[in-house]
């Protein structure tokens, strides 16, 4: 057995005990129903509370944070969509309780702080209360309430000597009626900043987190009056988020993620990421961006060194934070970008564009991606949508557009585009589902790059993340880029079936088959929902030659046709190939017939000798 010297030990803990290791901060949130979330006993769908949106406020600036607490996920919430259970679940609110109850549990039904401390076995370096709502509307007088949250503080610091604790002015009670909004300031103005620092410690502060001053005093804000909507729930995270940053405990755990690189990184010719607007590949610390920040440089990350200036418009680019699922965006309304370097992005021959973005509004021309020669885009390929029903490639500003999808709804979007009409053919897919594609030759020349505007047209919305390929991406390649923008920003593709897939085997062998990879029996027979096709044969130039009404939308029966061509023509084929004309039989009999009585002339003769 190795033994280790005393003196190494000791050398070993004196080294260890000037470091702490990183772990998560314990966040203990604290409160009642609107703490725990909307459940299903209300008129309105469940709703995850403000905790969700703060989780991810603080996971997306990274801060490696823990709720703790007795109550895990939903219990009480069955009905809350699978999709809003993406976060640190635990918590403690109850549906009901008083600051009395969490401080004294006169009832002894196990509601007592340190109970549950206790019992939950956690220890909160951070404790997030919004207790005394139901205290006022119980009529308890807001003084008595007072005394209970000092109760809760004490059995706090009693745990954990060093906890930081927040306590919430709460949210308003009923904004349209009178008395009960009074009495919740009543408790309100109670809590001061010289009365938390009262609460305070030498190893333990207590301040106070504001969410009811500037709340907003609309019916959107409340689900029937007592408890915050979805809009609500996102106002009292950030104010929340707002004062935790500032917790010295939190600057110390923040963390600098390191963004992933897109899957394919040959050929990347620009790289313009709102959350890491100057390209070090670090995410930016998004809590210091103020809610429209003022965007002059979109640096590109694809070492192109192809950045993007604001361009001078009376409404300038801007910056917005917590956008998009909690993430920034970049905001445009009568603004664009220009790459500032005048020099060809995208190869004249092919290219991919890639585009996360959102459009406000459905009548304007909505201008995202434009590869142009002169300023105005006279000449060159945009990619751009008419508002919420429309998304298209425009060629030199031509009003026909040759690539269009429609009726995709509002929200943010990824959009693919690739132009390679000699190669791989061009293709649309949003969403991660294609669109069109076809193989029609729109030659130009492209320069530079801009961004969210075209021959004087701008865009009305947003753009996340724009990825240039000088190169036509495999559609293996446009799906994984696809896959890495929607894990990114946490957006849904669609799922491509099998018979989309086919769908789209049989299209590519109509436009030429381009990649000369045919269609396969298997794939024809599963959209025309027969058996006709067979293995071995190649369908794909009787596809090409067929007839269509819309060759980017092939029917079965249109379908059909074509195969029952190839099939009729290799039957007559077989049956050519299996028949023997009459003088070609009567010749292979006469010469049976000679061999036979040759052999037997040869046999005589030989016995002769």
């Amino acid at each position: 057995m190795l033994k280790i010297p005393a003196s190494l030990l000791i050398f070993l803990g004196l080294f260890l005990s000037q470091y702490s290791f990183a772990k998560p901060v314990n966040i203990l949130p604290l409160g009642d129903s609107i703490t725990a979330g909307i459940g299903p006993d209300l008129p309105k769908e469940a709703l995850p509370s403000y905790r969700r949106d703060l989780w991810h406020m603080l996971n997306n600036a990274g801060y490696d944070v823990s709720f703790v607490g007795n109550k895990h996920h939903f219990a009480d919430i069955e009905t809350l969509d699978n999709k809003l259970k993406d976060y640190s679940p635990n918590y403690e609110g109850y549906a009901g309780i008083t600051a009395h109850e969490i401080n004294s549990d006169p009832n002894n039904e196990g509601y007592k702080i340190s109970t549950l401390m206790n019992d939950g076995n956690y220890t909160p370096d951070i404790a997030l209360i919004h207790l005394g709502s139901n205290d006022l509307l119980q009529n308890k007088p807001s003084n008595q309430t007072l005394t209970a949250l000092e109760g809760i503080i004490a059995q706090l610091q009693d745990k954990n000597p060093s906890i930081s604790i927040l306590i919430a002015r709460i949210i308003p009670l009923h904004p349209y009626d009178a008395p009960e909004t009074e009495i919740s300031n009543t408790l309100n103005r109670l809590l001061t900043t010289t009365w938390a620092t009262q609460q305070s410690t030498a190893q333990s502060k207590v301040e106070i987190v504001d969410l009811n001053t500037h709340y907003p005093i609309k019916n959107s804000y409340w689900d029937e009056g007592i408890h915050p909507s979805a809009l609500g729930e996102a106002f009292m995270a950030q104010q929340c988020f707002d004062a935790l940053k500032s917790l010295p405990i939190m600057l110390q755990n923040q963390n600098k993620i390191t963004l992933k690189k897109p899957p394919i990184t040959q050929n990347l010719t620009l790289h313009l990421d709102a959350l890491d607007i100057n390209a070090d590949g670090i995410q930016d610390n998004i809590q210091e961006i103020s809610k429209e920040t003022l965007l002059t440089i979109w640096k590109d990350k694809s070492k192109k060194h192809n950045d993007a200036k604001s361009q001078n418009t009376p409404a300038p680019t801007r910056i917005n934070n917590n956008k998009l699922n909690h993430q920034p965006t970049i905001a445009f309304k009568q603004a664009g970008l220009k790459t500032l370097n005048d020099k060809q992005i995208t190869a004249n021959n092919a290219y991919t564009k890639f585009v996360v973005f959102k459009f406000n509004n459905s009548k304007k021309a909505n201008h995202l991606l434009s590869s142009t020669t002169s300023f105005k885009g006279d000449t060159g390929t945009t990619l751009w949508g008419a508002g919420k029903s429309n998304i298209s490639i425009q060629h030199n500003d031509n009003p026909s557009n040759f690539i269009n999808s429609n009726n995709f709804k509002t929200g943010f979007h990824i959009v693919s585009f690739r132009y390679s009409p000699k190669q791989l053919g061009n293709l649309i897919s949003l969403e991660g589902e294609i669109q069109q594609i076809n193989n029609a030759v729109h030659p130009h020349q492209p320069a530079f790059t801009t961004i969210g505007y075209a021959n004087d047209k701008f865009l009305d919305g947003s753009i996340a993340e724009a990825l240039i390929y000088d190169k036509a991406l495999t559609n293996d390649e446009i799906e994984q880029t696809e896959r890495y923008l929607a894990k990114k920003w946490r957006l849904k593709l669609k799922e491509m079936t099998s018979i989309d897939i086919a769908k789209l085997a049989i299209i590519e062998d109509i436009i030429g088959n381009l990649d000369k990879v045919p269609a396969s029996a298997v794939q024809i027979n599963l959209f025309i929902s027969d058996t006709i096709a067979k293995n071995g044969l190649d369908y794909s130039f009787s596809l090409q030659k067929g007839t269509y009404n819309d060759r980017n939308n092939p029917t079965k029966d249109e379908v059909i046709k074509a195969i029952m061509h190839v099939n009729s023509t290799n039957k007559k084929n077989q049956s050519s190939a299996g028949s023997i004309p009459p003088f070609l039989l009567l010749t292979v009999i006469l010469a049976m017939i000679y061999r036979r009585f040759f052999n037997q002339h040869l046999n005589k003769e030989s016995y002769k000798m």
